[in-house]
């Protein structure tokens, strides 16, 4: 962590962040950055959602993070991850650390993403008298007529001196 937080690498961390004795990430990462734990009063109003006003002390250590932390919301059951600097620390469990993950990189990192173009490809395999691009020019012609916003390719495979078949095909919008 130390080596990451200085570089301000982008980390995400899934796992050791409860309260049981074998896990060490919050205390790590504190370590790393040089600052010392402390209970995070988002990350209590967050358990509190789940817990009522029954905060035990072991409840608490949930939402104790390194001093300077920003809560991760966890949807599943309310016990929040949290971030230090480009380090993001979510829970193990796929079910949590899926839909957590998925809001930081909607928060913090949504411009870097391009959104998916919705294009689709079509392709027929071609085979026999009329697998030859000469024998379909026409219709490849009219189609590029028809669909000018259409990518229209055409493959022949042929191995050694024979023609196998024609791949035709479409790509574009829906």
């Amino acid at each position: 962590f130390r080596r990451t937080l200085a570089a301000g690498d982008v980390v995400f961390s899934c796992g050791g962040i409860g309260n049981t004795p074998d896990d060490h990430t919050r205390q790590a990462a504190a370590l790393a950055l040089g600052v010392g734990l402390e209970i995070h009063p988002g990350g209590v109003e967050e358990a509190k959602v789940r817990f009522g006003d029954d905060m035990t002390p072991q409840r608490l250590q949930l939402v104790t993070f390194p001093a300077g932390a920003r809560i991760i919301p966890n949807p599943f059951n309310r016990i929040p991850g949290f971030a230090l600097q480009e380090h993001y620390f979510v829970p193990g469990f796929p079910q949590m650390a899926h839909p957590m993950i998925e809001w930081v990189l909607d928060t913090y990192y949504r411009d870097q993403f391009r959104p998916v173009d919705a294009k689709v490809e079509k392709a027929f395999y071609l085979t026999g008298p009329a697998a030859y691009e000469s024998a379909l020019l026409d219709l490849m012609e009219r189609i590029v007529a028809d669909y000018p916003t259409l990518r229209l390719f055409s493959l022949p495979s042929i191995v050694g001196n024979e023609r196998r078949h024609l791949e035709l095909g479409v790509e574009g919008e829906p």
